[in-house]
């Protein structure tokens, strides 16, 4: 019997969606460097960004809750940061990490919902412990008819207030956020998922994660 291994799986998607991506310089009107201050429009990250992190390099990653690869791409760089303690400490050393969606809909019928359900978790502190969950279970909620009774259920785990929950998922607020991200996306001519930007340059051309770490290791040291 043939037994694939996850790392073996990991290294067919990074082929499959990123060896095409070439590395492109991209700046966003609302993104930039965490180097303290901010010096112009060109060097800020917007406020309702939500940071992870605190170091003066900034890497920006736009994602698709349904995103099988994203999925993939989340267990495996958390699992790394759990096994590579040098790297978990060059992370969060030098980095600050921003999540920004980017729900591919034509393709993923219940991405909208589930980024909803992110920033309306992130009304209530608990954001990325949302994107975990949502990540790990996202073969049970993916294709089902109603994503927000499962979404309600997450909230319950995660201890969140359930009437304020579901009542910020279908807010204004929830719904320009997601949609200001999506147009950062596209002025960055973002067309897959995952898609990374260290210090405003896209991150493409990896065909393993060594090399995909390699390119935060280069950008870290690039003013």
């Amino acid at each position: 019997m043939l037994v694939i291994s996850t790392t073996a799986i990991i290294g067919f998607i990074f082929v499959s969606y990123f060896a095409f991506n070439k590395p492109t310089t991209t700046y966003f009107p609302d993104q930039a460097k965490v180097r303290g201050e901010v010096t112009s429009d060109k060097e800020k990250v917007v406020a309702q960004d939500h940071k992870k992190g605190s170091g003066k390099n900034i890497l920006i990653e736009y994602s698709d809750l349904q995103c099988p690869a994203c999925k993939m791409f989340h267990e495996f760089i958390e699992t790394e940061k759990k096994n590579d303690k040098e790297f978990a400490a060059f992370m969060d050393k030098e980095y600050t990490f921003i999540y920004r969606h980017f729900p591919l809909t034509q393709l993923h019928k219940n991405a909208e919902a589930a980024a909803y359900a992110a920033e309306a978790s992130a009304m209530q502190g608990k954001f990325y412990e949302f994107l975990d969950r949502a990540f790990a279970t996202q073969s049970e909620w993916a294709e089902v008819e109603k994503p927000a009774d499962f979404f309600i259920k997450i909230a319950r785990d995660l201890g969140l207030d359930e009437k304020k929950f579901v009542t910020d998922s279908g807010s204004d607020a929830v719904k320009k956020k997601v949609q200001a991200d999506t147009e950062l996306a596209l002025k960055g001519e973002v067309n897959a998922t995952p898609t990374f930007f260290a210090n405003g340059v896209k991150l493409g051309g990896y065909g393993s994660f060594d090399d995909f770490k390699k390119m935060l290791q280069d950008a870290s040291k690039k003013d």
